[in-house]
């Protein structure tokens, strides 16, 4: 499934998943190259820092991860309202960074 993922990603240039997609298929390059990419344009679009925190969490590199959450709470990303149940999210939730940004986001319990 990973395969038809990254075709229709690649079709689309959606850089918000194509790079954990190529992580899945463990193709490392080419899903740092767009994270680069989507971090670049996450200057410009703040619903992409969301998802640069998912690819960097697809890494297994938690600190940056947390650090692109950070600023996507703090540029109030539209789609933060969504991290308690996004299924990009559901390896963090034991963290307690993760606890913390959702009682600092007012998230009920």
């Amino acid at each position: 499934m990973h395969d038809e993922a990254i075709l229709e990603l690649s079709k689309s240039s959606d850089l918000k998943l194509i790079g954990i997609a190529y992580l899945k298929k463990g193709m490392k390059a080419e899903a740092l190259q767009a994270l680069s990419d989507l971090k670049e344009r996450s200057l410009r679009r703040h619903d992409d820092l969301y998802y640069v925190a998912a690819h960097y969490f697809e890494l297994a590199d938690r600190d940056h991860g947390f650090k692109w959450l950070e600023k996507a709470c703090y540029e109030c990303s539209p789609l933060m309202h969504t991290i308690k149940v996004d299924p990009l999210y559901d390896n963090i939730h034991s963290d307690p960074r993760f606890q913390d940004l959702l009682h600092r986001m007012n998230f009920p319990e």
